[in-house]
């Protein structure tokens, strides 16, 4: 093997007889629930950001039908005739007479 001239065999003989302790099931469940939310949030956060996008092409895409659609109808519009043309004219204020508590003008 390359590299055995720097290997420990006091190292190696401790190894044999030592394990690493296990992990409990509570840190298990904790690490898998933080992943989970995690992936969660990503997910939700993707979903926002796509919704949004979709929104703003429909939204563009319904102006500009709107403007094509409002220009055409300008232009093949004819002026609608007045019929009946009434002037107005102006008429002076009225004389306005507050009666309170019984008095009499």
């Amino acid at each position: 093997m390359i590299g055995d001239e720097n290997r420990d065999s006091e190292l190696d003989e401790i190894r044999v007889h030592w394990a690493p302790p296990g992990t409990l099931a509570a840190f298990d469940r904790a690490v898998l629930r933080a992943y989970r939310g995690e992936i969660a949030r990503r997910r939700s956060a993707a979903r926002y950001r796509t919704a949004a996008v979709a929104v703003t092409v429909i939204a563009l895409c319904a102006g500009l039908y709107m403007g094509v659609w409002l220009r055409r109808g300008a232009a093949n519009s004819r002026p609608v005739p007045v019929r009946n043309q009434v002037e107005y004219a102006p008429v002076e204020q009225p004389r306005l007479i507050v009666i309170s508590q019984g008095e009499r003008p």
